[in-house]
């Protein structure tokens, strides 16, 4: 019906309550949700051609699952477009020195301002709110498989900044802070439609030994319905019943 909208919505809460609700911060949840802030910047900033220009803690929302959701979309842009002026002074903290200080030797490239964002990001799910742009010098709370990576970011050179492919990538090298079996069994479940089923069933083993250190609402809300869906109608054989019922009865006895 032309005359009808429909919306669809889902419960969420902003980042910094939602890590406030933590019982500690568990880097498992966090490494995927910069990840998942990661990987959506590269497909705005290099397929979209879109710059977002409003990464922070305040622009992300987590769902039920804990999984993270950019929102914040008031200063979205072209990449070939100039910087949208802030109309809130405290949200000026997080534009990259080149705003105010432009430099033609230090062309930004289209992933520059977002980076950037990314980094005042993960300086805040660690220390709180940033309270000004010289506090992203501080990196006693930043997990230290992460700090070279993150010192990239809020580089003072637009140039020299990874795109998010890249920092993605780089953060995954062994021993490094994406480095994860959570990170790694939630890529690989992503592609669970295209494996094979010997691949399944090594994924499903891994999984099934990984599953007591997983956060409990994210096994309950995103993985349990993967499972279910594999068992149904992905021809996932018997390796997907032990995971399965782990996750369920676990799910049953947390109601």
């Amino acid at each position: 019906n032309d005359a009808t909208v429909t919306m669809a919505t889902e419960s969420v809460v902003p980042l910094q309550e939602y890590l406030k609700q933590q019982d500690g911060q568990n880097e498992f949840s966090i490494s995927w949700g910069i990840h998942q802030i990661a990987k959506c910047l590269y497909f705005l900033n290099k397929d979209c051609n879109l710059v977002h220009g409003n990464v922070c803690a305040a622009s992300v929302f987590v769902d039920g699952a804990g999984e993270w959701k950019l929102a914040g979309f008031e200063y979205t842009r072209s990449t070939e477009d100039s910087p949208l002026p802030k109309l809130w002074e405290t949200l000026k903290k997080y534009d990259p020195p080149e705003r105010s200080k432009p430099s033609v030797s230090k062309k930004p490239e289209k992933w520059s301002w977002d980076i950037w964002g990314l980094g005042c990001l993960i300086w805040e799910v660690f220390n709180g709110t940033l309270p000004q742009p010289s506090s992203l010098k501080i990196v006693d709370k930043i997990p230290k498989s992460l700090v070279p990576h993150y010192c990239e970011l809020v580089s003072a050179n637009p140039r020299s900044r990874p795109d998010p492919l890249k920092f993605l990538n780089d953060c995954q090298v062994n021993g490094h802070f994406l480095d994860n079996q959570f990170v790694k069994i939630n890529l690989e479940l992503e592609e669970l439609q295209f494996m094979d089923q010997d691949k399944r069933t090594s994924l499903f083993n891994a999984l099934n030994k990984e599953l007591d250190s997983f956060p409990q609402k994210f096994c309950q809300y995103r993985i349990l319905p993967m499972l279910v869906n594999a068992f149904e109608f992905g021809g996932a054989g018997s390796s997907v019943l032990s995971p399965l019922f782990r996750v369920g009865f676990s799910d049953i006895f947390h109601c």
